[in-house]
């Protein structure tokens, strides 16, 4: 063995060795704190929990105990609830259709990489970036969108 791969090896301080995750994988994750899996989440299961968070946006939805956070800013400018004035939704755990999200096995299977196997929810927050509102900026939804509609054109 050499001694520069022992030293990587027993450097992973964030990740575990399940055969989940590639090195490459791992020593990414340990550099940058965050890992893309794509398409791990069913586009299906995708429209389910945003149909979901957009009901809560509305105030057709609202569990016990789930905090509800909206950009003063934006609400402002805003007549009706919506998803572009919500920025955080926590305490979702009593909403059954956003927590299964984090009970699907395809996440599950991943986050055991960074957990271990006894995985338990604390505290859960859904981090939302509205629509571009003309400062400039893109969220990830919006160049996901893009991309779609460019696959179509080519087709």
């Amino acid at each position: 063995f050499c001694w520069t791969y022992l030293k990587f090896f027993f450097s992973f301080r964030y990740t575990r060795d399940n055969n989940v995750l590639s090195l490459e994988q791992r020593q990414f994750y340990e550099e940058n704190g965050y890992l893309v899996i794509k398409n791990l989440v069913s586009d299906a299961d995708i429209k389910r929990f945003r149909n979901e968070f957009e009901r809560i946006c509305k105030g057709e939805v609202k569990p016990e105990q789930m905090t509800i956070m909206r950009d003063v800013t934006i609400a402002k400018s805003e007549y009706a609830p919506s998803e572009r004035t919500v920025s955080k939704v926590q305490s979702f755990q009593e909403d059954e259709e956003l927590f299964r999200y984090c009970t699907l096995p395809e996440v599950l299977k991943y986050v055991e990489c960074f957990t271990g196997p006894n995985i338990m929810a604390m505290h859960t927050m859904l981090i939302n970036k509205p629509p571009d509102s003309g400062n400039g900026l893109i969220c990830y939804g919006e160049v996901k969108e893009k991309e779609k509609e460019k696959e179509k054109e080519k087709e």
